[in-house]
């Protein structure tokens, strides 16, 4: 373990981070110095018992950058372009990509959240249907609309496993576009669209389970290289919601309340350029949709 310790010099450590960047050039720095503050408190070990004179991390420089890489919004006429060249992509189709990628646009939704969405949170009727939250608690939803109540994590031993959510506000309801709303009663079984639902994912896998995060993922990154649309990310959609609600008139609170933001801050920093129902988000998603077609 010495020698492990003694061979981390600065010069070592600074190749591993300009490597990381190197093979990864979207990496947030917020997350490049998530990496350098897990090696500083490795090295830290070792000079608190004496392998090690001092933190060699102290002295690699500081890595700058903002404190989150900014999505960027399409606008309608890339967003048109995108959606088709989506479509047109084979192994997209194969991979199941075209709807989950509009389920994005189409709710600002995170995209663990998404790949959560089970057919028991949808409501897809013309009447209001109770549900049950994590919770215990009855929920309320209105015709056409979705609860989002969980994401998708990986757990080492148990593989991908669904928890409730990333923070209790972030759980909450969120009316369908048009265009979501007649592409997902496609893809619905016939107790969905009957208000009866399941426990099965939206979007499952080729097992009809939980599909990986870091698979779709993958999927994802090879498809923007593929179509030339290098910049998107699954956050892209997040950040086109909050833009064309802005644009729209909507309030900050009101695009925080579609986003399922505690924080107006959070909103009006990273994604204009709390579970409340906002109606008029879907209206404003779907005629930036429809514009373009």
């Amino acid at each position: 373990m010495t020698c492990y310790f003694a061979s981390a010099a600065q010069g070592r450590i600074k190749n591993v981070l300009d490597g990381i960047r190197r093979d990864n050039p979207t990496i947030a720095a917020e997350t490049l110095r998530g990496i350098r503050a897990c090696i500083s408190g490795l090295m830290q070990v070792g000079v608190d018992h004496d392998v090690l004179p001092v933190n060699p991390v102290a002295s690699v420089r500081k890595i700058e950058g903002g404190s989150k890489r900014a999505a960027h919004a399409y606008d309608e006429a890339e967003l048109t372009d995108f959606l088709a060249k989506v479509d047109a992509d084979k192994k997209a189709v194969r991979a199941d990509l075209p709807d989950l990628v509009r389920f994005l646009f189409g709710t600002g939704c995170r995209f663990g959240e998404g790949l959560a969405v089970r057919w028991y949170d949808l409501n897809l009727t013309d009447e209001a249907k109770i549900v049950i939250a994590p919770d215990g608690k009855r929920v309320k939803l209105p015709p056409h609309s979705v609860f989002f109540n969980g994401n998708l994590v990986v757990v080492k031993g148990k593989g991908v496993v669904r928890h409730e959510g990333k923070t209790a506000s972030s759980r909450g309801i969120v009316s369908l576009p048009d265009f979501l709303y007649e592409l997902l009663l496609l893809r619905a079984p016939v107790m969905a669209t009957a208000g009866a639902g399941t426990l099965e994912p939206v979007f499952p896998s080729g097992t009809l389970g939980w599909r990986h995060p870091s698979n779709v993922q993958r999927s994802v990154r090879r498809l923007r290289l593929r179509i030339g649309y290098p910049d998107f990310t699954t956050h892209v959609g997040r950040k086109t919601v909050a833009t064309v609600l802005a644009e729209g008139g909507q309030s900050s609170r009101q695009i925080a309340d579609q986003l399922r933001q505690s924080s107006i801050q959070t909103t009006e920093k990273h994604y204009i350029e709390r579970g409340i129902l906002n109606p008029g988000a879907a209206k404003l998603i779907n005629a930036s949709h429809n514009s373009g077609s």
